[in-house]
């Protein structure tokens, strides 16, 4: 079967709820006007252009359960069916299809990672989502008797950001998208009647989804949902405000919410009485009643919740001796801090502080805390091993569950002098690094960073300050879009939310202000990226490849990569190299992935440049390439037996050890169950290859090269 790539940058347009192209420009909707795409999600199509058609052959076919002979619009930009005619397009003019390839769309069955509920319209001959919307004529579209069509999103990991404030009024939110200013920026703020007064959350459970939560100043739990196509669920009717799912908090109090699969959601919340409860909410059923977890903590106090794995979850909240404790779930059994049994952990934090976590890896978790002296603190815990902080046997008599205990700290001190107890954000861009921020006394936003291998930055007393006028302690938001990305929010002293954001290569611009409203200076705010916390099919785990690159004494660099492969198709590939004497160098990777079904490799590959004292410039080179491939999503299960081979090197590029890896594997026939024959695909230009390219091609005879395999 031929192999169609997925063709990216298609939108839906809100006004006339057509498939549409928007690589250039974007075409004209039904009454002339450009296609608005402000309610979007990403989308990409099978597309084959007609010299690969011939090559293949018509025999050959589309990918299996889908259907082919849609053509792209050059006027309206729309996707159009050929099969029939050209159709009618604006104006009642025919669709024009003279620079269009051909294209396949999932047909009466719905595609891993695609949006179900796209129809045919038998008036215009368009892919439309619904059955509503506005055809050529400006009549309504006829999908009557159409089949049933999907179409796969495009996970580009990078694309938006929404971020909410809670104010006197209810919720008011922001968004931004890749190549796109923010939508408050010469405009208001955009209004939704939630929780008044309160704390609101922000998650997102599968990259089409976001859910909001927040309690009320009345104690209400309220939740308001968005889904890609549909907007979120309080606009859709003009009379409905948020869910209310709960009742019997304190006014405002924190909650807190996880996602273990994408068809799940656990929301946490402490009341006057100082116990932990919990709701529950899985497709297809209500949220459960309240379950009470126990725990004798400070009325309200904020309660920190992390899904490390779809069949765990771990709580943490700082009790009235300022001790950080913990709970625990896992598929089966009961909460461990049921009977007031939850563990204490030691720690300085302070009471209606909130501790900050992350998990970089299912068997990992860091805490941090600003301590009652206005240090940071940290512990953590890897599978298999105890809390780093926990304190010596007999150093205390801790009583438990939030409660009492005499003094014990062995946590970590991260330095720092900010306001005693102040929220701390903490993210972990991925398993290599961690970055913390805090607003000092100065009202300056301060950050420490650390880095796989080389500690924490900010010991010492050495954060660094990003700069800023808020008032101390204020709440920051942080989202990373990706692991070469960091956005941060926080509501300045002139009660205007601001933005500030750091690109790997590019350091930290400027602070942005995101329109002039009247919020709470330093007061609570939630941003998310629109990135899965678990993935689109959330009981199948990612895949997670590391290749790590030593050198010998006379090359003075070193590196490591990382390829993350999830189920629907997409990756995401991080390179990272670093100088560590007066050299510099070149960086160069080309790793072959052989799938376990014996069909063609994958190529992953990278060059850059790392700076010794020789030269000025950065000394680590940390590159992520995000993408999607059809014959990834097809053949994701031959992976999880892979095997691989790889070759890097500080002195050629990367198309040398490319041919020097086939070169060898042709010559011992190792890592890959046939003669390898130099066919194979690149994922960099995703396009499929067959070596060598001409007739001048030949080994590398260097010898300086590092090479390893899935055996080493």
């Amino acid at each position: 079967m031929a192999e169609w790539p997925l063709e990216q940058q298609w939108r839906y347009c809100g006004r006339c709820r057509g498939l549409v192209w928007e690589g250039d420009g974007g075409g004209a909707c039904f009454d002339g006007q450009v296609h608005t795409f402000l309610d979007s999600g990403y989308y990409s199509v099978f597309h084959t252009s007609s010299l690969v058609w011939e090559k293949f052959g018509m025999g050959d076919g589309p990918p299996s359960g889908t259907q082919d002979r849609w053509k792209r619009c050059d006027r309206c930009k729309g996707l159009a069916y050929s099969g029939f005619n050209t159709g009618v397009c604006v104006g009642g003019g025919p669709h024009g299809f003279a620079g269009s390839g051909l294209y396949a769309v999932p047909m009466d069955n719905v595609w891993p990672g695609a949006q179900e509920g796209w129809r045919y319209c038998h008036r215009c001959q368009r892919l439309v989502f619904g059955d509503g919307g506005t055809c050529f004529d400006a009549q309504r579209h006829d999908v009557t008797g159409s089949a049933a069509y999907s179409v796969p999103f495009f996970y580009p990991h990078d694309q938006h950001i929404d971020v909410f404030v809670p104010h006197w009024a209810g919720v008011s939110m922001a968004w931004w998208s890749l190549g796109r200013a923010w939508s408050s920026v010469g405009f208001d703020w955009f209004y939704t009647a939630g929780p008044q007064n309160g704390s609101v959350t922000l998650i997102s459970r599968a990259p089409e989804i976001v859910d909001a939560f927040g309690i009320s100043k009345a104690g209400e739990v309220f939740t308001d949902r968005y889904r890609m196509g549909q907007g979120w669920a309080s606009l859709s009717f003009p009379d409905q405000h948020w869910e209310r799912i709960g009742t019997g908090f304190p006014s405002g109090a924190l909650i807190s919410a996880t996602a273990r699969t994408p068809g799940n959601l656990d929301v946490f919340a402490a009341r006057d009485d100082g116990h932990v409860y919990t709701s529950w909410w899985s497709e297809g059923a209500r949220w459960s009643d309240w379950q009470d977890l126990g725990g004798v903590f400070p009325a309200g106090a904020p309660v920190t919740a992390l899904a490390r794995a779809q069949d765990h979850l771990d709580l943490f909240v700082i009790g009235n001796d300022g001790h950080i404790y913990t709970c625990a779930w896992t598929a089966g059994s009961a909460w461990t801090g049921l009977g007031d049994r939850w563990r204490d952990l030691g720690g300085n934090g302070r009471p209606h502080g909130k501790v900050a976590a992350t998990t970089r890896f299912s068997g990992n978790i860091d805490l941090f805390v600003v301590g009652d002296d206005g240090r940071v603190y940290t512990s953590w815990w890897y599978e298999g091993s105890e809390w780093s902080g926990l304190p010596r046997p007999g150093s205390w008599g801790g009583s438990g569950a939030g409660g009492g205990g005499s003094s014990g700290n062995r946590w970590t001190s991260l330095g720092g002098f900010f306001p005693p107890g102040a929220t701390i954000t903490a993210i972990a861009r991925d398993r290599h690094h961690l970055d913390l921020f805090v607003v000092g006394n100065d009202g300056q936003v301060y950050t420490s960073w650390w880095v796989d291998g080389g500690g924490w930055s900010g010991v010492a007393d050495n954060w660094l300050s990003l700069g800023g006028e808020f008032p101390k302690g204020a709440h920051i938001a942080a989202t990373s879009r990706d692991p070469g990305n960091i956005d941060l929010f926080a509501i300045g002293s002139d009660k205007n939310v601001r933005t500030k954001w750091w690109t790997v290569g590019a350091g930290w611009a400027d602070w942005l202000s995101l329109g002039s409203e009247d919020f709470t200076p330093g007061g609570r705010i939630a941003a998310v990226a629109r990135v899965a916390g678990v993935r689109a099919e959330g009981q199948v785990e990612p895949i997670r490849l590391h290749i790590d690159v030593n050198t010998d004494d006379s090359t003075a660099a070193r590196g490591w990569a990382e390829l993350t492969l999830y189920v629907e198709g997409t990756f995401s590939f991080v390179t990272h190299f670093h100088a560590t004497g007066w050299n510099s160098y070149p960086t160069s990777l080309a790793w072959f992935v052989f799938p376990a079904d014996g069909r063609l490799p994958f190529l992953f590959t990278h060059d850059g440049k790392v700076y010794g004292t020789d030269e000025i410039g950065p000394r680590d080179d940390d590159n992520t390439v995000n993408g999607s491939s059809p014959a990834m999503r097809d053949r994701f299960a031959s992976f999880r037996n892979c095997t691989y081979r790889w070759a890097a090197s500080f002195k050629s590029p990367s198309i040398n050890m490319t041919y020097n890896i086939i070169d060898l594997m042709n010559k011992t026939h190792v890592s890959h169950p046939r003669d390898f024959d130099g066919e194979y695909y690149d994922v960099n230009s995703g396009a499929y290859h067959r070596w060598p390219p001409g007739t001048d091609a030949r080994p590398d005879p260097r010898s300086d090269y590092y090479y390893g395999d899935s055996e080493d």
